[in-house]
């Protein structure tokens, strides 16, 4: 469940699951302090069971959100000199060689996002985000391929990005008139459906702060349903776009900013779509508390409409 903020510490279990790629503080100041350029954030490898850990990348930059390729046999992430730095979108082996970028950001008001880059399945492209940081702030989906070839623009979104399982179409969030609703695009852009409508754009996050998006998307392996944020949990069946609601949000949460970030939770499913992992933060500074329950996803005959009440901030 690593959170995917502007917040560089971040972690992902390879394919085969026997290792854990994560960012890990090399070096920093004392006292600590996120905006001097003594920090650096590697890249760095471990067993499952927390043995055998190495540093892949040495660079004394800002490396970050490392995700691994569906073969699991190289690392997409994001790098930068210093923490508020231009990124580029970087690729090196699983042992750490022949590191190479494959999209920078091109001028100092179109920028990378620091979000995780999503790899297609079968591992020939990568979609990230940008931001252009002019009034208004704009969000764009690109894609490009894994040697730094083809960059498209796919669309505007307020959300990050979710391959289907056979690569054919990508699901995202973006404005509609005066809404946000979820749509699934081809790999190309082309061809927009809209899966569900979600509510108002006004008082959505990401239409201001930078690091704001919509950070629950995530397709179901057997590409039945698309898991998304929605003011607390919900599910929807792409082919009748039957929508069930696991529960609300009740509570404020807060971001790294101090404003209301409404959709704090994290949420992954089991491999066979059975079931779907939560996390609900009680607070995002009480990092020593990770509540974490588990839900049956809805099956296509038992969609229900109603909201049902969360579990308490321990799980239960």
């Amino acid at each position: 469940f690593g959170p995917p903020f502007w917040h560089p510490l971040y972690a992902d279990v390879s394919p085969d699951g026997s290792h854990i790629i994560y960012t890990s503080c090399a070096s920093h100041p004392e006292p600590f302090s996120w905006e001097s350029r003594e920090v650096s954030f590697e890249i760095s490898i471990m067993n499952t069971d927390g043995t055998a850990s190495e540093q892949l990348t040495q660079t004394s930059q800002f490396e970050r959100v490392p995700v691994w390729s569906p073969a699991g046999d190289q690392i997409a992430y994001m790098s930068s000199p210093g923490q508020f730095d231009k990124l580029s979108l970087n690729i090196m082996n699983r042992d750490g060689l022949h590191t190479r970028t494959i999209f920078g950001s091109a001028s100092d008001e179109v920028r990378l996002v620091s979000y995780p880059p999503v790899w297609s399945p079968d591992g020939e492209r990568i979609a990230f985000i940008t931001v252009d940081r002019g009034h208004p702030r704009q969000y764009l989906l690109h894609t490009v391929a894994t040697d730094g070839s083809d960059p498209r623009v796919i669309s505007e979104t307020v959300s990050i990005a979710s391959w289907s399982p056979d690569g054919q179409r990508i699901a995202l969030l973006r404005r509609d008139g005066d809404d946000v609703a979820l749509f699934t695009i081809a790999d190309d852009g082309s061809d927009p459906q809209m899966i569900a409508r979600i509510g108002e754009w006004r008082g959505y996050p990401g239409q201001w702060v930078m690091g704001e998006l919509f950070d629950i998307l995530a397709w179901s392996p057997d590409g039945t349903s698309i898991l998304y944020a929605c003011d607390g949990l919900c599910q929807v069946n792409v082919d009748n776009k039957t929508t069930h609601k696991f529960f609300e949000t009740a509570k404020t949460f807060w971001n790294v900013w101090g404003r209301p970030k409404p959709n704090a939770i994290r949420a992954a499913w089991s491999p066979d779509s059975s079931m779907i992992a939560v996390y609900i933060p009680t607070s995002l500074t009480q990092t020593q508390e990770l509540p974490i329950f588990y839900v049956e996803a809805v099956g296509i005959s038992d969609v229900q409409d109603l909201p049902t009440e969360a579990p308490d901030a321990t799980g239960g």
